[in-house]
This record gives C-alpha cells, structure tokens and sequence, in this order.
C-alpha cells in the first residue's frame, strides 16, 4: 500500500520529467529556422563569414595576394570569438555549414544556460524559463551581431558557475574555471562583460550588511571572497583599460531616444521581435501582458504583505532589473557616433533579469498555468513566423551564392545595392565565404574593432574600368598602384526590378567596361565582367 507523501512524490517527479521534455522538444522546434535551410541570412551574418574565411586564407597563406589588400589588426580586439568558432568550423566544413553549426550551438546553449541559472538559484517559477525563447530570435540576432549573441551565453554560464562557487567556496580549480569564462564574456563583446561587472557587483552587495554585523571569522571570509572576484575579473578589467585607451571614442555626437520611443520599445518587448514586426507585433504584446500581469500579480502582493514577498535573490535580481531599466532610460542609443544600439541591448538584459527576478517570487499555480499556455503559444508561433522568413531569405541567399561559383579565386568584386530591405545590407559577403575574394563591401575591414583591417597604406587603388575615374572605391593611401575591379555585383529589391535600360543609364560605367555573365533566377542578382578579364594567374 502506497503512503499519500510516496504518491505525491512520484507525481512530483513526473510532471517535473513531462515538464523536461517539452522543454527539449520546444527546445529542438526552435532551431527549425536555422535547421531547415541551407542558410540562415543576417544583416551582419555574411560578413562575419567572409571574414573568418578571410582570416582562414590569411593564416594558413600570409603570402596570399589578400595581404596586398588586408592585414590584421594590431589594436585589442573584444570582438574576436565569434570569428575564431567560424573560422576553426570552416577548416573542417563548408562555410554555410560551420554557419549552420555556429547559429544552432547559440540556439541550444542560450536557453540550456538560461536555464542552468535557474536551477543553479533552485528558482520556483520554472515556467518562467520559456519566456527566453521569443528573445533567441531577437532584433539583435537577425542583426547578425553573433559576437553579442555568443556573448549571451557565456554570461548566463558564468553567472550561473558564479553564484554556484559562492555557495560552495572558491578553490583555485573554480577560480581558473570563472577566470576563463570570463575573458570568453570579455573577448565576445565588451558590452556583455560590462554587464558581467554589474552583475557580480550586485550579487555581492547582498554581504554588506552583515559585514557591518557578523564576527571578524565572518568579515574575514567575506573579504576574501571579494579578492578572490576581483583577482578572477582582473585580466578582463585590465583589458577592458586597454581598449578604451588605444581606442578613441568617435567624433560623432551621442544619439538619444526620447521617453515615448524608450517606453513603446519596452511596451512592444523590442528584443523579441526579429524579422517580420507585422505579424510579431502581437505575439509580442502579448508578452508584454503577462510581464504586466505577473508583475501587478507580486506587485499587489507586496503592497498587502511586504515581509512575505522580500527575499534575498528576489533583492539581487530586482536590483539588476532597477539598474538595467535605469540605464535603458539615461544613456545614449548611440555614443560617440561608434558604439550603436546601445537601447536594444540594454533592454535584452532588463526582460532578462525581469524574469529571473518573476522566477524568484512565489506565484499561484492558477497564474503560472495561465502564463505557461500563452508564452508556449506565443513560442510556437513565432517558430511558424521565423521559419517562413526563414525560406524567403534562404532562397535570395541561394542566388547569391550560385552566383560566386563563377567568380575566379583572389578577384575583387563591387557591389551596388539597390534595395530597401535592411536584412540584405551585406548580403554581398556571401560571395567570398567558400573562396577567397577582395569584396570592396567589407563593413568590418573598414572598422577598427574587428580582428581585419584595409592595408590602406599599401593597397592598390581600385576603380571601375576607367582608370582616370576620381570615384574612390575604397580610400586608399597608394594612388600611384591603380587596379580595376574584376567583377561588379547587382542586387536589386525583389519588388521592383529594374529595367537593363535603366539600369545602364543609372550605372554607365557597366555597359562601358563590363558584360553581364549571370543573371539569378529571379533577377534579384547580376553579375558584371570586367571585359577582357581572364581571372588571377
């Protein structure tokens, strides 16, 4: 005969294996947009990949003729993981493969770690845990901002590890552990290890008052403890130094939103909308009405019983919540005309923390049911929203990269855009990904905190047949080196098409100096010949 406390434990266990799997099974569903196509196109995505093929070439042959056009930067560069996972994928894959294996590894272990936090602070409102998955697919991320995204995961990893190895004490095994995460955060992007810094800061004020009370035993122990974080994050805070002092802040001036903008990105949940706003826009307010509602739910609760609400986590998280949404509200969105988007991501780590915060408060189970069905409807059909976006963008890449099957090795290639649609900015870079190719738009080549340069001072100048032209392709301090572009690269926006009659009256220079050699599928994509180019010998 089965004793009721044995029953109730066995139904425990249970729902907490049912309540497991779904996760994994949402978990899988979600990598359907990256898993289902050969590509997965971003704003900044191709020029990652071309990159760390070019750093590839680079390494393996520094006597490539690449090195007469890029070098690599001899300034410390934070964004660097991303391109060294590419690049060490790309020597063993094809490149829209190691892209495929980058882009899912981030869809696994964002929410696995996420998740990993909350186990690690034995959080009660583990339903809470399936709002991360709107913010997987994020502005940021259709962005192609891969070094933040990676980022993220390191972050959450090492907080979790953090918060576990207080608990526990630090031996020098976890202090080495905690150290090299975080320059992982740090050499991810400099942004999310600033947010790694607040983070530990605020975790660690919670022994400040009883610093002020305990024995000296105590106060010693707390001490050391801190020492011990500040040794940890020391090299990543040294370099941190490094940076900003070898690196200028810009001459542009800082650009701030105003109160309604910051307000409607918090009221449409900004981070959890990518691709498609119109058809995201109510999956997303509906977001925003559970955050609302479980909100008010803790916020009334705390008004009639403050005592039974305040604990010591809920403080921690509430406070990084407080200090995220007060910094979204005061900073700049751009500083210094350089580091850009500097709202949305703050805003990614207040709903963040504001679920972690939810998680660590005590909800009715009538509420998390509640909350439980709408976010796993609202995951679900931003799946169905990212997949279909997912096959259109998959198809105009597939144009792109048939096209550079007929592009000889080491040429070098201008493209001309003419297209609205944000998502294709660089889509160009998808040409250079499986050989090595000069593509004249290289958005990182022409900044200075990514891993290649423009060897300015020796590169040739490059024009467009004519060699007298006075269009400067790419600035160049060596004018007396001229060399003519090889090939010419058209894309155009899929809803209005340009006529070849006006497209040689827009661009003279094409009917003068080059020939058309293929034309896409859908006439998205053209490409131009140099005439009497023969490729490089």
């Amino acid at each position: 005969m089965n004793m009721p406390g044995t029953s109730c434990t066995k139904a425990l266990v249970s729902s907490q294996k049912a309540e497991s799997f779904f996760f994994y099974l949402l978990l899988f569903a979600n990598t359907l947009p990256v898993l289902l196509f050969q590509s997965f196109p971003t704003v900044d995505g191709p020029a990652h990949l071309y990159n760390a093929r070019l750093i590839v070439d680079l390494l393996s042959n520094p006597a490539s003729p690449l090195s007469a056009f890029l070098m690599f930067n001899s300034q410390l560069n934070p964004n660097l993981i991303g391109h060294v996972i590419l690049g060490s994928l790309m020597v063993f894959f094809p490149a829209l493969l190691a892209e495929k294996i980058f882009l899912l590894s981030y869809l696994i272990f964002f929410p696995l770690t996420f998740r990993y936090l909350f186990d690690v602070l034995r959080l009660k409102g583990q339903y809470l845990v399936y709002f991360v998955f709107p913010f997987t697919y994020s502005f940021l991320f259709y962005y192609g901002f891969y070094n933040f995204n990676i980022g993220l995961v390191f972050l959450f990893l090492s907080l979790a590890l953090w918060i576990r190895y207080l608990r526990m004490g630090f031996t020098f095994r976890r202090m080495a552990i905690l150290g090299i995460l975080s320059l992982f955060v740090f050499f991810s992007h400099l942004f999310v290890f600033a947010i790694l810094l607040l983070a530990v800061a605020i975790i660690n004020l919670k022994e400040v008052l009883p610093l002020l009370s305990t024995t000296i035993a105590d106060k010693k122990r707390i001490l050391i403890s801190w020492l011990q974080q500040i040794f940890i994050l020391m090299p990543g805070i040294v370099l941190t130094v490094v940076y900003f002092a070898t690196h200028p802040a810009g001459s542009g001036n800082s650009q701030y939103l105003s109160i309604n903008e910051l307000l409607m990105m918090i009221k449409q949940v900004q981070p959890a909308k990518g691709i498609d706003y119109g058809k995201e826009d109510i999956f997303s307010k509906w977001i925003f009405v559970l955050f609302a509602l479980i909100s008010g739910f803790h916020l009334a609760k705390f008004l009639i019983r403050p005592r039974k609400v305040v604990m010591v986590d809920s403080v921690v998280w509430g406070s990084l919540v407080a200090v995220t949404l007060l910094l979204f509200m005061v900073m700049p969105n751009m500083i210094k005309g350089s580091i850009g988007f500097v709202s949305s991501r703050l805003l990614v780590f207040f709903f963040l923390f504001l679920i972690v915060f939810l998680a660590s408060l005590r909800t009715p189970i009538w509420l998390k049911i509640i909350a439980f069905a709408i976010i796993n409807y609202v995951n679900i059909a931003l799946i169905n929203v990212y997949v279909t976006a997912a096959q259109r963008l998959n198809n105009v890449a597939e144009q792109v990269t048939k096209t550079s099957e007929i592009i000889e090795p080491y040429s070098t290639v201008y493209p001309i855009y003419h297209s609205e649609e944000w998502i294709f900015t660089h889509i160009s870079n998808y040409l250079g990904i499986d050989k090595p190719l000069v593509i004249t738009d290289n958005i990182e080549a022409s900044l200075n905190y990514f891993p290649l340069v423009w060897k300015r001072s020796q590169m040739p100048h490059l024009h467009l047949g004519n060699p007298k032209s006075r269009h400067e392709i790419l600035p160049s301090h060596n004018p007396n080196q001229k060399q003519q572009i090889d090939y010419v690269f058209l894309f155009l926006d899929e809803t209005s098409y340009e006529s070849e009659i006006s497209m040689m009256e827009a661009h003279p220079f094409l009917s003068q100096y080059y020939y058309k050699i293929f034309e896409g599928d859908n006439k998205q994509v053209r490409l131009y010949k140099r005439k009497g180019y023969l490729g490089k010998h």
